[in-house]
C-alpha cells in the first residue's frame, strides 16, 4: 500500500517543521525551517503566529506534526521550498 508510506526530503538539516505533500507513489514529508519559511512567504509568516495550530510552541527546535498541503501541486511547493532554503 503505497499509500501508507511516507518519503521524507531533507531540504534543511536543521529543520523544525514538516510539510506533506501527495507524490505519485504516496505521501512526501519535507524538513524545512519554520523560520526561512517564514521570511519567504506571507501565508507561511501568518500560519507560524502563536494562534494558529501550526505556531503553537514554535520557537521549540523539536519537530512538529506535519502540516497537510494535500491539494496543492506537489512539485509547485517542492519547488517553493528549495528556493525558500538557498
Amino acid at each position: 500500500m503505497a499509500e501508507d508510506k511516507a518519503s521524507l526530503i531533507s531540504i534543511n538539516h536543521n529543520g523544525n517543521t514538516l510539510l506533506e505533500v501527495s507524490g505519485p507513489e504516496g505521501k512526501i514529508l519535507l524538513l524545512l525551517s519554520s523560520k526561512v519559511l517564514t521570511l519567504a512567504s506571507p501565508v507561511f509568516a501568518a500560519m507560524f503566529k502563536s494562534y494558529f495550530k501550526e505556531g503553537l510552541n514554535n520557537h521549540s527546535k523539536s519537530v512538529k506534526p506535519p502540516i497537510p498541503l494535500l491539494d496543492d501541486n506537489t512539485e509547485a511547493v517542492i519547488v517553493l521550498c528549495n528556493a525558500s532554503h538557498l
